[in-house]
């Protein structure tokens, strides 16, 4: 493998996105964010997104609206969000979960 294709990103050097999420890894055809304590309450209305998500929850419960039906996650459970679908989420428990998204947002 290529040296200059390999990527380490250590934690405390993570960018933020705009919504505080720590974006770790980003190649040509992925992107990879960590969302951590999202505390309880929070809350992101329906809408659609352009790419596949897939992630895995690594702490607390959340509620997800997906195409209309209800979805509760938890610590260990993983999901997948097909781009183009509508998916809203209500956090019930703080909140952390790694994702990664293909291809990666503009």
């Amino acid at each position: 493998m290529e040296e200059e294709r390999i990527m380490i990103v250590k934690s405390q050097r993570a960018k933020r996105g705009p919504f505080g999420e720590k974006l770790h890894v980003r190649g040509e055809n992925m992107e990879m964010r960590f969302w951590e304590n999202i505390p309880p309450g929070f809350h992101f209305d329906p809408h659609d997104f352009p790419v596949d998500i897939a992630g895995f929850v690594v702490k607390g419960k959340a509620k997800w609206t997906i195409d209309g039906r209800e979805y509760i996650t938890e610590a260990g459970d993983s999901y997948y969000l097909p781009r183009g679908c509508v998916y809203g989420l209500d956090v019930i428990e703080e909140f952390s979960v790694v994702e990664v998204l293909s291809p990666p947002r503009d």
